[in-house]
C-alpha cells in the first residue's frame, strides 16, 4: 500500500490541530516548525481541509487553524478524501493492456476498498496521545533551623587538598 506523503503531512497536521483544540486555533507557522513541513506546503493543504469542512479558520493575531467538527467524526479517511488523494494497492503504476493485469485489477481494487474501509474506522481522537497529569513533584524542604547557630556545619572536611597544578608539585 502507498499513500503520498500528502497525505501523511496532512493526518499529521490534523492531529496537531486536534492537541492544541482546547487551548485555541494553531496558526499553520507553528505546524510547519514542529514538523518540518514547507508553510507553502500547508497553505492550499489546509485549504482544501478548510472547504470540505474539517478544519475553521481564525483570522487575526492568535488566529490559526482549529477542527471543524469533533475530532471523533473526523475520519483519516475523511482527511484523505479532502485532499482528493487515492490508496493504491496495485503494484502497476501503468495501465497495461496485458491479460494478466486485467485479471488481477479485481483483487488490487478490493484491497484499495479494504484499506479506505479500514481508514473510515480509524478516528482523528484516535491518534491524539493522551494527556498525562504529572503531577510536580515537591521540591527538597529543609528544615528550618531557628536561633543563632541555623548555619549548616560540615560533617567532614578534608585538608591538604591540592587547588591548582603548583600546589600538586610541593606535595611531591
Amino acid at each position: 500500500m502507498r499513500l503520498t506523503s500528502r497525505s501523511r503531512y496532512a493526518v499529521a497536521a490534523m492531529v496537531e490541530v486536534a492537541r492544541h483544540h482546547e487551548i485555541g486555533p494553531l496558526s499553520l507557522k507553528e505546524v510547519s516548525l514542529r514538523h518540518g513541513i514547507s508553510l507553502s506546503y500547508l497553505e492550499p493543504m489546509f485549504s482544501l481541509l478548510r472547504r470540505h469542512g474539517l478544519v475553521q479558520s481564525t483570522r487575526g493575531p492568535g488566529g490559526g487553524y482549529s477542527l471543524g467538527r469533533n475530532s471523533v467524526d473526523i475520519s483519516i479517511a475523511d482527511i484523505i478524501a479532502a485532499l482528493d488523494e487515492e490508496i493504491y494497492a496495485s503494484p502497476v503504476e501503468s495501465k497495461c493492456i496485458l491479460p494478466s493485469y486485467t485479471l488481477t485489477e479485481d483483487i488490487w481494487a478490493s484491497i484499495n476498498m479494504k484499506a479506505l474501509e479500514y481508514l473510515a474506522t480509524v478516528s482523528l481522537e484516535s491518534l491524539i496521545p493522551p494527556v498525562v497529569d504529572q503531577q510536580k513533584p515537591e521540591k527538597y524542604k529543609a528544615p528550618v533551623a531557628s536561633g543563632v547557630h541555623s548555619r549548616p556545619v560540615a560533617s567532614m572536611q578534608i585538608q591538604n587538598i591540592p587547588n591548582s597544578v603548583f600546589a600538586m608539585g610541593l606535595l611531591a
